[in-house]
């Protein structure tokens, strides 16, 4: 009887764990990486205002590539920003959940639609 009471508590508690995980991961909102960190993030109204993202994350200079992770089901899409202007950029789905693009040395700063939410997205290379 005790075995079966400590299997139930166990379950419970793993079932526990596993919601409150979903729920941080989904309030967190997504996350950008390269091989060396996470990428600078801030969420925005409208790309035409000014913005000031503080202190940003330092990267190495030979980035290539880029993972996005969302926990969602909207559409994403990507552009890269130059001069104030946004470039469609090619935005792969890896896996579910999990997608990729391809960074070369100019490119700095990207946005990140994800359904109707606007993100800035940002590598400063050292």
């Amino acid at each position: 009887m005790e075995g079966k009471q400590l299997t139930y508590k166990w379950r419970l508690r793993m079932i526990i764990i596993i919601l409150a995980a979903g729920v941080i991961i989904k309030c967190m909102g997504p996350l950008a990486f390269v091989r060396d960190g996470l990428l600078t993030r801030i969420r925005v109204d409208d790309y035409l205002m000014q913005w000031d993202m503080g202190a940003t994350r330092r990267h190495e200079a030979g980035i290539k590539d880029v993972y996005l992770v969302y926990f969602g089901f909207e559409e994403v899409s990507l552009q890269k920003e130059i001069m104030g202007k946004g470039y469609e950029m090619e935005i792969e789905k890896i896996m579910p959940f999990i997608y990729h693009w391809k960074h070369n040395v100019y490119d700095d700063i990207f946005r990140v639609n994800i359904g109707e939410k606007k993100y800035y997205y940002t590598t400063c290379s050292t």
